[in-house]
């Protein structure tokens, strides 16, 4: 056929059959698709006979296959298509919300300058099965868009891509799947998550299971192969490639696919900075950076003013001493920055302008730290100082001059919390909603040691009830101690030691005003040393997924199983093995032969050769000596000193200490 593209695939029937299916003609100008549709073409007739709905069904939504693409340019249709008949319905975690099987779904992927996509596809084409291989490498946002409300997608799709300039897009390194081989982002990585959170935000009520989970951009260029072997030699092979050659390019805007009953069929185009000739009025977001200029992934929306934000610092931070008896709990390095710093910087590129400290003890001790704060990120800092303990819910009523000053909405969040913080986007959420508050939640493995957050009947945001402790399974989801409340809230809570999860929360839940937000990566509450440290592994590893060049990059001769942060300053000896999940502070000085794993070393201290150090904080300004061993959970304070040799087996040692013993069992020393 001159000019067109004939393809055809066997499809599994139910009764084990194989079906041709009829062929269609598309004219196709893209002669890598074409070429990637004519293999698959030639290998079909090879198909042989499966069990029934074998090679149609997959993990994700797509159960069923269908690739279908038209555009029109210059009279010419392009585009090519894949029917699958017999499809499955999608699972029911890959279903929106708003109803079943029946009800027709989109599919949003990423639009992708040719430069990129094609040297992708390609790449598909080479490791992916091809009796499987019917839809080219592409970049998905969300899976089961539902159409019952197709007009609320489109209207946030037009806002958000009129307002979106296009961005620089590059690969990251390969990973392992569990089949197979996926390439991460590198460049665009930021913008791609902003585009993701800003939609994810507004359409949460009615996304699928799936989609309202986590969101980590990347490309699948092998899938669905049981042979290890295989599977480890594409790996390499693809590492290799990319090591030589980066693959980039724009991101243009959004392509949307209808999927119905097995064939994913092309619906429309969203291109980046195009306002497309229709009504626009309603929810939208855009993307811009600080200075104005597009694509930096910084995010403005208009509508909704995120002013203020009250921090719970409390008071002594007993749980995390010794560290504490020398610094407040909010001036403690974590990753080599103080926790209080990572949480304003969060909030100021979220566009926080005013900032309270909660407190209860000796605020003056930061005063210093907060005024460099001030200057650095362009806020305010206030301190709210209370006479006597006034819980999670006092502090608030406490700081109402500040906080209800006019009727925006306000954050709240525990100082002792560290993750990927949401607050651009769970400010949007908040405005689509209109409820009175949110609450961020995390999902967790174990709920049965946590209050869980339970939802309304098909309700996939509006909180229903709490449930403490639960003995049988309601759901897994938990709060992650960051808020946003109207200024509304303030009138619920009287000036007294109290709680906002057991007192106020409840009462604003009953009046079903209360509504919850999926934190997307990395969630700890880092308040005690063993959390501190499963917090700073996780965190070293959102760094490594967003290829961070803050790591220490893993072809340095030290560097074992990356996830190693090392301030500049810090000297590193011969033939050391440090990693995985490790930070090393300013002025640090690591001797020869040292093993490091899963520790933090703090400023000015000195870990001597051949010494062992695993599961451990080391405290400012101390010294481990040759040959010591330091585990499980050890705690050093400031200025303490270990001797050579010596075994500490867990516990906590007070600052200004000299241990010259071994320490069998986990100890207090003081």
């Amino acid at each position: 056929m001159s000019g067109g593209l004939s393809y055809a695939a066997a499809v599994s029937t139910p009764n084990g059959t194989v079906r041709q299916p009829q062929i269609e003609s598309r004219a196709c100008s893209d002669p890598d698709l074409r070429s990637s549709f004519e293999s698959q073409t030639a290998e079909t007739p090879q198909m042989r006979p499966q069990r029934p709905g074998a090679g149609i069904r997959s993990k994700t939504s797509f159960r069923g296959w269908a690739f279908k693409k038209g555009r029109e340019s210059e009279g010419q249709g392009r585009g090519a298509a894949l029917e699958v008949q017999d499809a499955f319905p999608p699972r029911a975690e890959h279903q929106p919300s708003t109803g079943g099987n029946e009800e027709h779904v989109y599919v949003l992927t990423m639009k992708l300058e040719d430069s990129l996509s094609v040297p992708m596809n390609q790449m598909r084409k080479q490791y992916f099965p091809k009796r499987l291989n019917r839809i080219p490498a592409h970049l998905t946002l969300f899976h089961a868009l539902p159409h019952s409300h197709i007009e609320a997608l489109e209207e946030s799709l037009k806002r958000l891509s009129s307002n979106t300039q296009p961005f620089q897009v590059t690969t990251g390194g390969p990973f392992r799947m569990r089949k197979g081989v996926g390439v991460n982002v590198d460049g665009g990585y930021q913008e791609l998550k902003d585009v993701h959170s800003q939609l994810r935000s507004q359409w949460m009520p009615f996304l699928s299971e799936q989609d309202q989970g986590g969101f980590r951009p990347h490309w699948t260029v092998m899938n669905k192969v049981d042979e290890e072997e295989e599977v480890e030699y594409a790996l390499g092979a693809v590492r290799k490639e990319l090591s030589r050659s980066t693959k980039e390019g724009r991101a243009v805007g959004l392509d949307l696919w209808k999927y119905d009953r097995g064939n994913w069929i092309w619906a429309n185009e969203y291109t980046f900075g195009v306002l497309k000739t229709s009504s626009l009025e309603g929810s939208g977001a855009s993307l811009s950076s600080k200075n104005g200029s597009p694509g930096s992934g910084t995010t403005k929306r208009p509508g909704i003013k995120r002013g203020n934000t009250i921090i719970l610092v409390g008071g002594f931070g007993t749980r995390l001493r010794p560290l504490t008896l020398t610094y407040p709990k909010p001036l403690v390095e974590f990753a080599n920055k103080p926790m209080i710093q990572h949480q304003i910087e969060a909030l100021a590129s979220a566009g926080v302008t005013d900032v309270v400290l909660a407190v209860n003890y000796r605020p003056e001790i930061m005063a210093e730290a907060l005024k460099t704060y001030e200057k650095q990120y362009n806020v305010k800092i206030e301190f709210s100082v209370e006479t006597e303990p006034l819980g999670t819910a006092g502090p608030l009523k406490l700081a109402e001059r500040i906080l209800g000053k006019d009727d925006s909405p306000f954050f709240v969040l525990n100082a002792d919390v560290t993750c990927d913080y949401p607050f651009a986007q769970l400010a949007e959420f908040h405005k689509q909603h209109g409820g009175e508050g949110t609450i961020v939640v995390t999902k967790v493995e174990e709920p049965s040691k946590y209050g869980v957050v339970v939802h309304k009947p098909g309700h996939a945001s509006m909180i229903d009830r709490f449930v403490e402790k639960p003995v049988e399974f309601v759901g897994n989801r938990i709060n992650a101690g960051i808020y946003i409340l109207n200024p509304s809230v303030l009138k619920r809570i009287e000036l007294r030691p109290t709680s906002i999860e057991q007192e106020t929360f409840p009462a604003i839940v009953k009046d079903g005003l209360l509504h919850s937000f999926d934190l997307e990566g990395f969630w700890m509450d880092v308040g005690q040393p063993k959390d501190f440290l499963s917090g700073t592994c996780l965190y070293l590893s959102s760094l490594s997924r967003k290829n961070s060049k803050l790591l220490t990059p893993a072809s340095e001769p030290f560097v074992y199983g990356g996830n190693v942060l090392i301030d500049p300053s810090a000297k590193i000896g011969k033939n050391c093995r440090i990693g995985p999940n490790v930070t090393i502070g300013p002025n640090v000085v690591i001797g020869d032969g040292v093993r490091l794993q899963r520790c933090v070393i703090l400023k000015n201290s000195r870990v001597k050769d051949h010494a062992w150090v695993k599961s451990t904080i080391v405290g400012w300004n101390s010294t481990v000596g040759k040959w010591a061993r330091l585990e499980n959970v050890t705690v050093l304070g400031d200025d303490v000193s270990i001797g050579d040799e010596v075994y500490v087996n867990g516990g906590s040692v007070l600052p200004h200490k000299s241990i010259k013993q071994n320490v069998d069992t986990p100890s207090i020393i003081m």
